[in-house]
């Protein structure tokens, strides 16, 4: 009984793999043909240049610590952070322009034939 079990296992899994064998004419091969997309380069976003800002520790009479700027280093910060979202402003522009060059040309990369 078990040998027979055994045949009709090994009968099964044969014709079940010998199907991917009569299907082997049917298969074709794709060719990938990538185009260069034109994009004109937009302007270079502009260099960020840091103030300077000199954080200032003082101990107070209880022995906190406590960490400060003067006005000047805090108007400096201030500055730092609204350039640094400039230049940020100005990345995310030109990653959007090339995004929409990329989509929007006909000739796309990876288009296939």
């Amino acid at each position: 009984m078990k040998s027979i079990t055994r045949v009709i296992l090994i009968l099964i899994v044969s014709v079940a793999l010998s199907g991917c064998f009569w299907k082997k004419d049917e298969i074709k091969p794709t060719i990938v043909v990538q185009h260069k997309t034109i994009c004109i380069d937009p302007p270079k976003s502009s260099k960020v240049f840091m103030r300077e800002v000199e954080p200032i520790a003082v101990k107070d009479d209880l022995g906190i610590w406590w960490v400060g700027i003067t006005p000047k280093h805090y108007e400096n910060l201030s500055l730092n952070i609204d350039d640094m979202f400039g230049a940020i402003k100005q990345k995310n522009a030109i990653i959007d322009y090339y995004r929409k060059c990329i989509t929007e040309n006909p000739d796309a990369p990876n288009e296939q034939e």
